[in-house]
């Protein structure tokens, strides 16, 4: 957060410094940009335009950028720390805290925000409006609220600026240890989690001749916890299921228990051998083994208003 507020400003300028220098075809200023700051700059340009332009765009295909942004924002950080003069620093102070306290505020709508579009997100997370999002949100944009009122504190005195260094780094290690203990280990159990142990305890009671069918939730990580060829079935699309119900193997079908419903009518004699959270299986011969982590049944979530 702190390097894309610091960023702006000296891409800018080297950027421009670059500019003159090949227009006016003179030596590079020892007061401006340095090569190093011109080889990040070209760096983070070039790569963004190559795969901007590219047919297909990835969020994780700006990767490369991260090193570049880093030397030139640390080289900037450097420059101010020695010259409190230099151009733009306050400008960028003033971005950082402005996008910390926007982000604060959208942490702290986050609960709010989630009731509302709560039954729209039921296809992906059946449990949508029944689990809350727990107190990490609201930790989340106390700690913003904290460290980018401490930035700007620091950052925008001239004789303690280096202290905003320690006041950003320090927010951002403790937004990343909130979603490390407190957020990811909510939303894995109640999001992620049930599928995958579902998945897993079908992998245990199906030989390699059976078939594992995934209905209604298209996750990859079924095929690599049931560790079984997996048919994926979309809603809309049950003539697959009928067909592979035709066949005398055994069948497990992995669904969130609100698209049961719209199975076919061979499916209706599917018993249901394990839920989790939402999530169900079927299978049309009992369950022959049963994975440790799935008895006794886990405890109730957290309900809304309870």
């Amino acid at each position: 957060m702190s390097g894309c507020a610091l960023l702006p400003v000296p891409l800018y300028r080297t950027l421009k410094e670059w500019y003159r220098i090949r227009r006016a075809r003179t030596h590079p200023d020892p007061t401006g940009a340095s090569e190093l700051d011109l080889f990040a700059a070209l760096w983070i340009v070039g790569t963004f335009v190559f795969f901007t332009a590219s047919a297909t765009r990835l969020p994780h295909y700006i990767g490369p950028l991260f090193p570049a942004a880093a030397l030139l924002t640390a080289s900037y950080w450097s420059r101010c720390l020695q010259d409190p003069a230099t151009k733009g620093i306050r400008g960028s102070i003033h971005l950082m805290m402005g996008v910390g306290y926007l982000l604060a505020i959208g942490f702290a709508s986050l609960p709010t925000l989630y009731t509302t579009y709560a039954p729209k997100m039921v296809k992906e997370f059946p449990l949508a409006g029944q689990v809350d999002l727990g107190i990490g949100p609201y930790l989340i944009a106390a700690l913003l609220l904290i460290g980018m009122t401490l930035v700007g504190y620091f950052g925008l005195n001239d004789e303690r600026r280096g202290r905003a260094f320690w006041a950003a780094g320090g927010t951002l290690a403790g937004l990343v240890l909130i979603v490390i203990v407190i957020s990811f280990p909510h939303i894995n159990r109640y999001v992620v989690a049930p599928p995958q142990e579902l998945a897993y305890a079908a992998g245990l009671n199906l030989d390699r001749q059976d078939q594992f069918i995934a209905y209604g939730t298209l996750r990859p990580s079924s095929v690599f916890y049931a560790k079984r060829q997996t048919l994926f079935v979309p809603i809309g699309e049950e003539d697959k299921i009928r067909t592979a119900l035709k066949e005398t193997k055994r069948v497990i079908i992995l669904l969130p228990e609100s698209a049961q419903p719209k199975l076919p009518a061979e499916a209706a004699g599917l018993v249901p051998i394990l839920k989790r959270y939402g999530y169900v299986l079927l299978a049309n011969q009992p369950m022959v083994t049963i994975p440790q982590n799935t008895t006794p049944p886990p405890p109730p979530p957290t309900i809304l208003g309870h």
